[in-house]
């Protein structure tokens, strides 16, 4: 994918220019986004992106499901499903940090999971998941 700026709709949302992506990649960006937007809003751009590289390593990892959506739903990975928010408009930058992570940057050198350490507590079994780095709230681990 190459990279296109976002243009703004009517509606105050986004779109993409639809005539330089397949329909699959465009429900693909439009899925990351809204993930990234609901779990990553607030956060700064590189965390953003790291949210969107976590769902897209798991996708090429065994463990976990083999369609980004799949990935997305998976039960009890993600809270933003469980709460509706992933229903949430994207904006602009979880747009532009799907995009970027689809194209191949991946700040969290292959995370497989992410929390923020103020709402996990301690005795969760995440936290026995080796820790690579921290960007804004978010704690990114293999």
């Amino acid at each position: 994918m190459k990279s296109t700026p976002i243009l703004p709709s009517v509606e105050g949302g986004f779109v993409l220019p639809e005539d330089e992506y397949t329909d699959e990649q465009l429900e693909q960006i439009k899925l990351l986004a809204r993930l990234v937007h609901a779990e990553a809003r607030g956060e700064p751009y590189l965390g953003q992106v790291a949210v969107a590289a976590v769902a897209l390593n798991r996708l090429k990892h065994p463990d976990f499901p083999d369609t980004l959506w799949e990935v997305v739903y998976q039960p009890r990975q993600f809270e933003v499903v469980a709460n509706g928010s992933i229903n949430m408009l994207p904006n602009n930058l979880a747009y532009q940090a799907a995009l970027e992570a689809l194209e191949g940057y991946d700040p969290t050198d292959g995370a497989l999971f992410f929390w923020n350490p103020r709402k996990v507590p301690p005795s969760s079994w995440v936290w026995t998941r080796p820790v690579r780095l921290q960007i804004g709230e978010h704690v990114f681990a293999s």
